[in-house]
């Protein structure tokens, strides 16, 4: 018992030994200049094998902005080192197509709409509630879209996205229920066993990889295939803002049936 109390004494101080003092104390944030660079730092605890201690972790804000201690959000890297009235409450505003994101009232991040992963958003709007968002070229104003973010479900039980007013994203439905964690069912690519289980327009069909889904034939053109059009979206593009699950990302034309893949 003796050697074995000994042992783990041995091995606790080695661990206390090779664990450096903490760099920090809990809860400290401050600005810092590193040669050139403005950093926002904050006390972290960072654990390993060898036990926990607090380090900063920092955060390099871009040559063109500035750190500033905020006290509700600690140190930030911010655009300007000037709070922003229009961020005075506000999560988002619009300049144009980019989005300014906001935090303890400055301007925080400037994300361009239609940018990269983006490109099918390439519009900025108000979207209520002291927010801005990213929309599709094809979203337009729709009288029975509330300000905000919502869905509704049409007398035709189509699924309609709404951001700030704006109609984002629809979807044909066989049943819709927009307070629902699942407000479409039988949409384009969704499972069914019988025609009875798809929306107006879709049948029951296995496709290339035996799935059983609400699809319908298809034909493919120099230009492309239709099935996007039978998903019953109006123009809109199939996007973040899309409350549905099919089972893929791409909706292509295969073996005269449309599928996800």
């Amino acid at each position: 018992m003796t050697n074995r109390l000994l042992v783990t004494v041995l091995v606790s101080g080695l661990a206390s030994a090779c664990l450096a003092p903490d760099e920090c104390a809990p809860g400290a944030t401050r600005c810092n200049m590193t040669g050139a660079s403005v950093e926002a730092q904050s006390c972290r605890s960072s654990c390993s094998d060898f036990g926990c201690r607090y380090e900063w972790e920092t955060s390099v804000c871009s040559p063109s902005g500035a750190c500033v201690v905020a006290l509700s959000e600690g140190a930030l890297c911010v655009l300007s080192a000037t709070p922003d009235p229009r961020c005075a409450g506000a999560k988002a505003w619009c300049d144009g197509s980019d989005r300014i994101v906001c935090r303890a009232g400055y301007a925080v991040e400037r994300l361009a709409c239609g940018a990269g992963a983006e490109a099918i958003l390439p519009q900025c709007i108000d979207a209520g509630g002291g927010d801005a968002a990213c929309i599709p070229a094809a979203a337009g104003p729709d009288a029975s879209c509330p300000t905000g973010r919502s869905r509704y479900c049409s007398a035709a039980q189509d699924l309609v996205e709404c951001v700030g007013g704006d109609a984002v994203f629809r979807s044909s439905c066989v049943v819709c229920s927009a307070a629902s964690t699942r407000p479409c069912a039988g949409f384009l690519g969704d499972v069914c066993t019988s025609d009875t289980d798809c929306a107006t327009g879709l049948v029951c069909h296995a496709d290339a990889l035996e799935r059983k889904i609400c699809t319908t034939t298809c034909s493919v053109t120099a230009s492309g295939d239709d099935c996007f059009a039978k998903l019953g979206t109006g123009g809109l593009p199939f996007s973040r803002y899309a409350e549905i699950s099919p089972p893929g990302r791409r909706l292509v034309c295969a073996a005269g049936y449309c599928t996800w893949d």
